[in-house]
């Protein structure tokens, strides 16, 4: 039980964290609902994954601490 609780703080603590949840999240939206995947088109993947790496890339340059010491607080 303490290594969830540990987890769950990691997860709600770091922002990059949060945003991977949220892909996943979209990503089983994605096999659950099989329209969306068929109304997307070659380009709009690919600007849809410019968008996700320059989100990754932007929280990533928040980061000022290291996550273990955020959880450990």
């Amino acid at each position: 039980m303490k290594t969830l609780k540990k987890l769950w703080r990691m997860l709600v603590r770091s922002k990059t964290n949060m945003f991977a949840a949220a892909l996943a999240g979209l990503s089983t939206l994605q096999l659950a609902v099989p329209s969306f995947a068929s109304s997307m088109t070659p380009e709009r993947f690919t600007a849809l994954g410019v968008v996700i790496a320059a989100a990754i890339a932007y929280l990533r340059s928040l980061v000022k601490e290291p996550l273990k010491d955020k959880v450990e607080r």
